[in-house]
């Protein structure tokens, strides 16, 4: 049996962890490179990697190195590839560290803590040279991401991880101004009702982009109408679907719906027009990403378009300086880095009659 050992001891192989998990080798590696495009029971999932943290797996990322001794490998983390405008702005900005001579090390967590802090470890185990968190991350991962940060090893996120402060660069997209200008575009065309499809306010991440929905309402004099607004669990199609259908019931309802994203958006759409409503002379809908198919929604929805060729530019660009910096064992300029780009307002007939 092969053994490998990095000077700390022997590790277990992928062979052990599928004999201890009780699975075949090919499942056990499915779900320990994170691959969610293959259909697995949970407890599957979940035998595999309670059986890699027993036996002390972690998978060798070894690849050429650096002057610094790093690898060409970025490390990419990401709760879902189901989003459509995180899945663009993973391809942008794989494209633009390609050209800088890097490669992307993609680790998809499917939104499972516990999935999270093993890649988080195998990257820490790793030689890599950086790391993007791609989305919102469940931040029970500050203790695995401690050692990477102690290393020196430069970690960006695309959306802001408050918890971790200055130690972590920031480049993503200002959704304040992106809700304000939605709102503002509503009510410039006479809303006064305008509803909420969200995925809660307690969620401090999500409620960024009804910020400046508040602060619109409150320049024109208006309060947010909790009668007005409908939580969702999922930034899907059909969490959008339902959503809006409940909505609907209600004895007083909105003359205009702000959506979450542009998918919860196109199942308001679906509700809307089964309900035998018009979009927008009975319901204007706006969305918010402009991801590849809201031009092509029932009716073209109206959204906010997020900056995304722009952030992977900016993205790329800082790593590589923080790279270089870390290589020549010297601070980067600045020290720190934290920007929010403002998204663009894309009236469509959602809004807006042709």
């Amino acid at each position: 049996m092969r053994r490998y050992t990095d000077g700390m001891g022997v590790k277990a192989t992928l062979k052990e962890v599928a004999r201890e998990a009780g699975v075949a080798v090919t499942t056990a590696a499915v779900v320990l490179r994170g691959d969610f495009s293959i259909t697995l029971a949970p407890a599957t999932r979940e035998r595999v990697l309670a059986a890699a943290r027993r036996l002390g797996y972690r998978r060798n990322l070894q690849a050429a190195s650096l002057r610094s001794g790093r690898s060409n490998w970025v490390g990419i983390l990401v709760a879902s590839l189901e989003k459509p405008v995180v899945l663009l702005k993973i391809q942008a900005l794989e494209q633009r560290l390609h050209a800088a001579g890097f490669r992307g090390l993609l680790r998809t967590t499917g939104g499972e803590a516990e999935l999270e802090a093993h890649f988080l470890q195998e990257f820490a185990d790793s030689p890599v040279a950086a790391l993007v968190l791609a989305d919102w991350p469940t931040l029970t991962l500050a203790p695995q991401l401690r050692p990477l940060l102690d290393r020196g090893v430069p970690v960006l996120a695309l959306e802001p991880v408050p918890e971790l402060g200055a130690r972590v660069d920031c480049i993503t997209v200002d959704r304040p101004t992106g809700g304000y200008r939605i709102t503002r575009h509503l009510l410039e065309l006479g809303h006064r009702r305008i509803g909420l499809l969200h995925g809660g306010r307690a969620d401090a991440g999500l409620q960024q982009r009804f910020d400046g929905y508040d602060r619109a309402l409150a320049e024109a004099g208006l309060k947010p109408d909790p009668h007005l607004e409908a939580e969702i669990t999922a930034h899907t199609f059909a969490a959008g679907y339902e959503a809006a259908r409940r909505l609907l019931r209600r004895k007083r309802r909105p003359t205009a719906l702000f959506c979450l994203n542009d998918e919860v958006a196109i199942g308001a759409m679906r509700a809307i027009r089964e309900a035998g409503l018009a979009i927008p002379g009975d319901l204007a809908v706006a969305g918010f990403d402009d991801i590849p198919a809201a031009p092509f929604a029932p009716v073209p929805l109206t959204t906010v378009r997020q900056p995304v060729a722009e952030i992977a530019d900016r993205a790329a660009a800082r790593l590589g300086e923080r790279i270089r910096a870390a290589a020549a064992g010297e601070p980067p300029v600045p020290a720190h880095l934290e920007c929010a780009l403002v998204p663009e307002l894309i009236v469509r007939a959602s809004t807006v009659p042709a």
